[in-house]
Formats: C-alpha cells, structure tokens, sequence
C-alpha cells in the first residue's frame, strides 16, 4: 500500500477529485497494471482541505515494476498537478506491503 495525504488549494477540490477520485485520471493510470488492486480516498478534513489516499498493490514486486515501467508517465501527471496548482502540498506517509509467513498467510504490514 502506498499512503499519501494532500492539501487541495481553495476552490480546487473539484479538479483535485476529478484527477484521484474514484473514476479520476490517477485510478486510470494505475490501472495499466494487473497487479493494481485499488485505491481509496477520503477526506481527513474538511476545513483544512485535506485528502488520504491509499493505493492499494497485490504485491510490492508489482508496484515496484509499475513504478519503474511507468517513471516518465508519473513524472508527467504529477507535473500536471502541480502546473494546474491544484495541491497546496502534499505528504508521502508511508509505503507498505503484507507479510507471508512460510505457509502464505499474511501476518500484518511491513514497512517498505
């Protein structure tokens, strides 16, 4: 799982949901690979227009390829964002992925 937070700039919450909302660009980009298992978003606060979003991976392998096959489209749409000035800022809160033990049963999350 990647955990990230944002702070939407006034009045930017509609272009902001309109790139990671549930049928946004961000949902449509992540989907170009199989091992993207979903994403979640919500907002932490409304007063201080402040989102969580939360993707969700089947495997650290996978995300780790994706990210690497993808590097330039990423760049491209975080640059997006930030020319369109739509975040204020934003915050990486962690990555993490599900541990196995030796008979394939998920025993909690790891940090990455």
């Amino acid at each position: 799982m990647v955990d990230r937070k944002f702070w939407v700039n006034e009045g930017r919450k509609a272009e902001f949901e309109e790139v990671f909302g549930p049928d946004g660009v961000w949902r449509e980009f992540l989907s170009r690979s199989s091992g993207y298992a979903g994403s979640e978003l919500r907002c932490e606060s409304p007063d201080q227009r402040q989102f969580r979003l939360k993707d969700f991976w089947k495997s650290h392998l996978e995300f780790e390829s994706f990210r690497d096959k993808f590097a330039a489209d990423y760049e491209q749409l975080t640059q997006r964002v930030a020319l369109d000035r739509i975040v204020e800022r934003q915050e990486l809160v962690g990555m993490y992925y599900t541990d196995e033990n030796e008979r394939g049963e998920e025993e909690g999350l790891v940090s990455a």
